[in-house]
């Protein structure tokens, strides 16, 4: 059950799935919360190049959001971030694909 907030949210992506006769295995609504920045890069599994990049940018700690957003795209998932403006979606989508510059292709679609 979605709540009563991310209800027209919910009937829009349903309205989409079904105009472009999509099927989705699943999917998940989180409440909104505003992002917390607690996850400090240096404790992060990531590759060392990245924690380079992210430090000599001076970004320290990545959103929860961020770090979802992170794990999902690395592993292959298909990933819709949706945030309020500027929270760091566009963050939490490169970072994964600056990886692949390194490894190796990840799909981004922006």
């Amino acid at each position: 059950m979605v709540n009563s907030s991310a209800q027209p949210i919910a009937d829009w992506l349903d309205d989409i799935i079904s105009d472009l006769g999509l099927e989705v295995i699943a999917h998940r609504f989180l409440p909104a919360v505003k992002p917390s920045h607690t996850l400090p890069v240096e404790g992060l599994p990531l590759p060392d190049g990245l924690k380079r990049g992210l430090n000599i940018r001076g970004i320290t700690t990545l959103s929860d959001f961020q770090w979802e957003a992170y794990q999902s795209i690395a592993s292959g998932e298909n990933t819709v971030i949706v945030a309020g403006t500027g929270s760091g979606k566009t963050e939490g989508g490169y970072y994964p694909y600056s990886q692949g510059l390194n490894t190796g292709p990840i799909g981004l679609d922006a």
